[in-house]
């Protein structure tokens, strides 16, 4: 069974629609402050789609936007896009398929400070220019700062535990 698309929508700031791999190329910036911990969304991407899979999800293909970045002084090798949302529909373990009920997940993240890392899940799921979830019922945000990495291996293991509590 494949989960149905999510429903896209005007991205408005969240920028255009991409694949993965474009996002994969962005560089991570990593000229900032000594407590910033920014998250690749790559990775945090893998990371969403082995917590559903743990969990016995079945997922869509996922729809990417990529925008620019937002002006911050205090990182120094910030790339021109730096803004990510990921958005997933979804079919949950154990449940049967209900006609009009649809089950989605938005993933947010930047790498210019102006969105903390997030996760929305929901019958439908919407996510304003500012980070906002709008009609999640389970989610999270963690800014990016020390213990989003705890032990500054890059393995964001915090990150892991939010996913899967979400999920």
């Amino acid at each position: 069974m494949v989960a149905k698309a999510p429903t896209p929508f005007d991205p408005g700031n969240w920028g255009e629609i991409v694949e993965l791999e474009q996002i994969a190329k962005i560089r991570v910036p990593c000229l900032g402050p000594d407590t910033w911990r920014p998250l690749p969304h790559a990775t945090y991407v893998q990371m969403f789609e082995q917590a559903l899979d743990r969990h016995g999800f079945t997922k869509s293909d996922a729809l990417h936007y990529c925008g620019d970045s937002r002006k911050n002084e205090k990182i120094k090798d910030l790339p021109k896009k730096g803004r990510f949302l990921s958005l997933y529909g979804l079919e949950p373990p154990g449940l049967p398929d209900i006609d009009g009920l649809n089950f989605e997940a938005g993933l947010g993240n930047s790498y210019d400070m102006t969105i903390a890392a997030g996760a929305g899940l929901g019958d439908r799921v919407d996510v304003c220019s500012n980070g906002m979830y709008m009609g999640a019922i389970s989610g999270f945000k963690r800014k990016h700062t020390i213990g989003i990495d705890r032990d500054r291996e890059g393995m964001f293991d915090h990150g892991y535990e939010l996913l899967d509590n979400a999920v």
